[in-house]
């Protein structure tokens, strides 16, 4: 699944550019936290039409709840795994989830995670009642009337504003909370 292969791919980057290499979190406690739409995917479907000898072989590169315990298993990583799936607001709870983690000291850092591929074009999408006329998103803008259907990836690494100094880590943003309503 090219969803797994991405978030495989700006894991290792995001792990990278935050410093770190090689064997340099062997074991440590880091979460991995993925924020995922896994509705109507078309290689999920597409595994479920191979004969059953090739089911087991493909199931573990399209099954998007493997998704963070994959990453973890890739870095060697022990901290927690966790997939979340709510729709457009996966990729920020997957955020806030992280950050509540490290605070509660569930893992020392994270790699948050996010990916939505649009593999199937859906005809009637924009009769959903919540798709903009021109597919364009214009949020706070008085002349928004909806969402527009968008791909991406991306893959963070943070950890505590003060480990981060006392580490030397690189510091390319500082998030100052989160929530979730």
């Amino acid at each position: 699944d090219p969803n797994q292969r991405l978030m495989l791919q700006t894991a290792y980057q995001a792990v990278e550019n935050a410093g770190y290499g090689g064997q340099s979190l062997n074991q440590k406690q880091v979460g991995v936290y993925v924020g995922y739409n896994a509705g109507m995917q078309l290689y999920q479907q597409a595994v479920n039409m191979l004969h059953s000898e090739l089911k087991e072989i493909a199931f573990a590169g399209n099954e998007s709840s493997v998704i963070a315990g994959r990453i973890a298993n890739f870095l060697n990583i022990t901290g927690p795994a966790v997939m979340l799936d709510c729709a457009c607001s996966s990729s920020l709870m997957a955020l806030h989830t992280a950050i509540s983690a490290i605070k509660n000291g569930d893992c020392e850092s994270a790699l948050v995670c996010a990916v939505s591929l649009k593999m199937l074009l859906l005809d009637g999408i924009e009769k959903l009642g919540t798709v903009a006329d021109d597919f364009k998103t214009r949020t706070f803008d008085q002349f928004a009337d909806g969402t527009g259907p968008g791909e991406g990836v991306i893959s963070i690494y943070i950890k505590p504003y003060q480990k981060a100094i006392d580490d030397r880590d690189p510091i390319h943003a500082i998030i100052k909370g989160s929530a979730v309503n």
